[in-house]
């Protein structure tokens, strides 16, 4: 294991699992082509061979964890030889992100329900068990520091940081392009009061959510002609592809299986899409009349607010 190269235990101990991989691409990058599928086992339960393309599995990570840590290691490569160098800097990043995601957690939770449920929402967030994997060399921690922030300022009106934001978070993990979804509503819900506004956020989504398929269309062209990321969720089965199909199929289910697989997850996806569309008249009028009620309750209340006596 690469951890023991380390002479100090304490950074070592944050290098399990998926920290090799990040280690890997921060030390050299993506590997180009194919590997050699020949030297995998067989996965398949009727001892098949594995199937005939397969994407190097460090594709499966995305790239602004790595670079970060590789960014950081500058400073210790005076000090240190790579792999030391990159594991101080992966656990600094870490670390260094954690801190900021829970400020960012704090912040956004103030805003949306005050301050005591922040706090107590912000102590579980930071002491649950799980958080041990926002201290070790994993991009989890990174990922919600730049999640948080891109939440916190699209609430704040603040929408060029937000996409900043957003897009380093796709760049981070996988699924990070799911943070284009607030944009989008918030977009929708803006159509009728301004279409300028509207599609300004529509168009943020689409910048959000993009660098799932650059990193895609770059790995086309360095793995040899394929997209590797969609390789790897499908073939080797590390991952969701196609969307709400991988849970249900074996590896050794039939192409044709898949296709159903497929079209009964690409169904599942789309009702609450469908479902919105056609009651987002309803959902305006019903935002409309909570305003309105709002706004005539304060009306209301500033009206029966006893009048302040004028001075004698």
């Amino acid at each position: 294991m690469v951890a023991k190269q380390m002479s100090s235990p304490f950074v070592g101990m944050f290098m399990r699992w998926d920290s090799e991989y990040y280690l890997a691409i921060a030390s050299h990058g993506y590997p180009l082509g194919y590997p050699n599928i020949h030297t995998f086992p067989s996965l398949t339960a009727t001892g098949s061979p594995m199937p005939p393309k397969i994407a190097n599995h460090l594709w499966a990570f995305f790239p602004f964890y790595p670079l970060a840590m590789a960014a950081l290691a500058v400073v210790f490569k005076r000090f240190l030889t790579l792999t030391p160098s990159l594991m101080v800097s992966g656990v600094i990043v870490s670390n260094i992100a954690f801190f900021v995601s829970g400020y960012f957690f704090y912040k956004l939770t103030q805003k949306l329900f005050g301050s005591r449920i922040a706090l107590i929402s912000t102590l579980f967030y930071c002491f649950w068990v799980g958080g041990v994997f926002f201290s070790a060399i994993y991009s989890e921690a990174l990922f919600m520091a730049l999640t948080l922030g891109a939440f916190y300022y699209l609430e704040e009106n603040r929408l060029s940081n937000a996409v900043l934001l957003g897009f380093l978070a796709s760049f981070t993990r996988s699924d990070g392009f799911l943070i284009f979804i607030p944009f989008l509503v918030y977009g929708l819900l803006q159509f009728r009061n301004s279409k300028p506004q509207s599609f300004k956020l529509m168009f943020s989504s689409a910048v959000v959510a993009s660098p799932y398929l650059i990193f895609n269309v770059a790995g086309y062209f360095m793995a040899g002609g394929v997209f590797p990321v969609q390789l790897i969720a499908r073939e080797s089965n590390w991952g969701t592809y196609p969307l709400l199909t991988n849970q249900f199929a074996a590896p050794y289910v039939t192409i044709p299986s898949y296709q159903a697989f497929d079209i009964a997850g690409l169904i599942l996806v789309l009702i609450p899409i469908v479902y919105f569309l056609l009651t987002a008249e309803k959902i305006f009028a019903d935002e409309k009349m909570t305003l309105g009620y709002g706004h005539s309750m304060a009306q209301w209340s500033m009206s029966c607010s006893p009048t302040p006596l004028s001075p004698a």
